[in-house]
């Protein structure tokens, strides 16, 4: 009870004051609109007078930089082509001298710089040292393998020795992929000589296996001088596969210089780099004989 007659003497309070001061409110808002207006209308004509001043102003502005505006591009324009003119000729220049400049770095590297490094590679190659290397090498990774089944650690010795090794595996390896992809391509083959068979006598056979029974001597079979091979005759270079111009055979005929590998279809003529370590498959007169029998001009 005592709740509710507070809150009806709360709510007749509100009420009331709000009665008395509506009418302030009222006028307050009314006088403040009619006080806004008195503003306004003063201040109405400042600011149209002040937007037709600055109007002027920057058209006044405008008409003053304008002309320094043209002036500036159209002196701009002419330098930019007089330097364009003045550029042009060095662009062009340095444009021409690029391309012999690169052809000429070319040629260096592919006739001087790949040859000299290939004959270095090779050279190193056929040393004893690369087989060691790679021999120690297996060995070390033998060793590795065997350490690691056996799960035992390695001393700190061993580590730096196998580092070695395998850093000169890796070396070896190197030289030898370098070897084999500047080598030339005719080089590599040669013709199968036969060695002359020797007898080895069988441990587990008796003398008398050997001798037979009796002492006789072995009589020497006659040995005939042998005869001087003929030279091949223009007829036999004639019957070559390779067509007219053409010999297959070690000791071509008189004026057959010029060497071709038939594996890669290529010939090489007298004073040529590879002319003297190149294996001759088959002998030309000419290099007209060996393009018509399908060989190419090597590079080297």
């Amino acid at each position: 009870m005592k709740t509710k007659k507070l809150l009806h003497s709360v709510e007749e309070g509100t009420q009331a004051a709000v009665e008395r001061l509506s009418p302030y409110v009222e006028q307050a808002l009314r006088e403040g609109g009619e006080f806004a207006d008195q503003t306004y209308a003063k201040l109405r004509p400042g600011l149209r007078e002040a937007q037709i001043r600055s109007a002027r102003l920057a058209a006044d502005t405008f008409e003053k930089v304008q002309p320094a505006i043209d002036d500036a591009l159209s002196r701009v324009s002419p330098a930019v082509d007089a330097t364009v003119k003045k550029v042009r000729p060095a662009v062009d220049d340095v444009l021409e001298r690029i391309p012999p400049t690169v052809e000429y770095a070319r040629e260096r590297v592919q006739d001087d710089v790949l040859p000299a490094l290939a004959a270095q590679l090779r050279q190193l190659a056929a040393q004893p040292l690369a087989k060691e290397i790679q021999a120690a090498a297996a060995a070390t990774a033998l060793a590795a393998q065997l350490e690691k089944a056996s799960g035992k650690k390695k001393r700190s010795g061993w580590k730096v020795f196998g580092r070695v090794l395998l850093a000169g595996a890796l070396l070896g390896g190197v030289f030898v992929a370098v070897r084999k992809l500047f080598a030339d391509p005719a080089t590599g083959w040669e013709n199968h000589v036969p060695k002359n068979s020797t007898y080895v006598a069988d441990p587990t056979l008796d003398d008398d296996d050997l001798f037979g029974d009796d002492e006789t001597e072995p009589q020497a079979a006659p040995v005939s001088e042998a005869e001087p091979a003929a030279a091949p005759t223009a007829s036999e270079a004639s019957s070559s596969p390779y067509g007219p111009g053409s010999y297959v055979g070690d000791e071509p005929p008189a004026g057959f210089e010029i060497k071709g590998n038939d594996r890669s279809l290529k010939y090489h003529v007298p004073g040529m780099a590879a002319y003297d370590r190149t294996i001759a498959e088959v002998w030309f007169e000419s290099e007209e004989a060996a393009q018509a029998a399908g060989f190419t001009r090597a590079q080297r």
